[in-house]
């Protein structure tokens, strides 16, 4: 079977085929550390929305400042994510 009219003239037949050596996926945080990160994400996700819920009660609705209310919400928000994910990953549920 000629195969030049696919690949072009003057390449081989084993240009089309590219030899993989797959290794295996090694995760940036060992499964046994999980239960440890999952707990300081949650636990930094408390503080930020302990005070973004102290900066609400403390100051008049003329004084507060939107960027910062975003911003305590933004970051309080993807720890409670992460500290989720992990929370999920260490019960043995992985997404």
């Amino acid at each position: 079977m000629d195969l030049d009219h696919i690949k072009g003239a003057g390449a081989s037949t084993d240009d089309l085929f590219v030899n993989t050596e797959y290794e295996p996926y090694v995760s940036p945080v060992h499964p046994k550390h999980f239960m440890r990160v999952a707990g300081v994400f949650i636990l930094a996700a408390f503080i930020v929305f302990s005070q973004f819920l102290v900066y609400q009660l403390n100051y008049k609705k003329a004084q507060r400042s939107l960027v910062r209310e975003l911003l305590l919400a933004i970051v309080g928000s993807l720890f409670t994510g992460f500290g989720t994910i992990f929370t999920f990953m260490w019960l043995g549920n992985y997404l």
